[in-house]
């Protein structure tokens, strides 16, 4: 009786969910994460919808109406050339996603693996890269991004470069914390005593575990850091750099030169 009543008890095993389920159900449960989901949902199909919703064309200039206040033609308005200011800042959409994504990914690429080498091997290579990143956080990065873009000359592919190098410190800071924190654990101690490689083991072994790890710690950091710094505002420096008139051509619709233009007269 007692074998019958455990086999009819028995529990069922609970099916594996997918990596893309597992973050679905935890940004569900988060209402800022989700906000941020749809502002930015809105702001990508600004950028991709641009030519169907933005009313006149944002190079289309009209001297004579320029600096014009908002009106039932120009909700937002005309810049001092005569441009639709909604239509400019639809269509500003692109480049500034564009400088944003690209100039994190710049960082990415460079700051994660300098952190995990920092983090691993430690010795001189943790110490000249340390040193070298405190020079770097040092500088605002609003400062330092305006500094770079004219160094290396005015242009949207300096700007992310720029952009992209501020970020490099704040990724290798983390991801060389995290690392610290992972590299004496026992799946470490296990992989060493298989004889793997330090490659093997930092690029197999440890960044997958570092991923998860960092991106809770970075959003709870987030708010003890500069602002400036801090990945969700990595495009703020490029904005400045535009508003500063080094960061391109300024025929072309941007967040950045939309923050310098001149009020209407109403």
């Amino acid at each position: 009786m007692m074998a019958a009543a455990s086999e009819a008890v028995a529990v069922r095993p609970v099916p594996a969910q997918s990596t893309t389920a597992m973050v679905w159900r935890r940004l569900r449960r988060n209402r800022g994460a989700l906000a941020g989901l749809g502002v930015l949902t809105l702001f990508t199909l600004s950028a991709l919808l641009a030519p169907w919703l933005a009313p006149y064309d944002p190079y289309a200039s009209d001297l004579l109406g320029s600096l014009a206040g908002p009106s039932r033609e120009h909700w937002l308005g005309t810049d001092e050339l005569g441009r639709d200011i909604l239509s400019r800042i639809t269509y500003g959409a692109r480049i500034s996603m564009i400088i944003g994504t690209i100039s994190v990914a710049i960082g990415v690429v460079l700051g994660v693996p300098v952190g995990l080498l920092a983090g691993y091997l430690g010795g001189r290579f943790d110490l000249l890269s340390q040193r070298l990143i405190d020079v770097l956080l040092g500088f605002p990065g609003i400062i330092l991004a305006i500094v770079l873009v004219t160094v290396l000359g005015v242009g949207l592919v300096n700007v992310m470069i720029a952009v992209g190098i501020v970020s490099v410190p704040t990724y290798a800071r983390l991801v060389r914390g995290q690392v610290l924190s992972l590299k004496n654990q026992e799946f470490v101690e296990a992989a060493r005593a298989l004889g793997a490689s330090q490659g093997r083991i930092v690029f197999r072994h440890i960044f997958p575990k570092h991923t998860g790890r960092a991106d809770r710690a970075d959003h709870a950091a987030g708010g003890q850091r500069d602002p400036l710094r801090r990945r969700p505002g990595v495009p703020r420096p490029g904005g400045a750099a535009a508003h500063g008139g080094v960061g391109g051509d300024a025929q072309h619709p941007c967040w950045g030169m939309a923050c310098g233009m001149p009020w209407t007269r109403g």
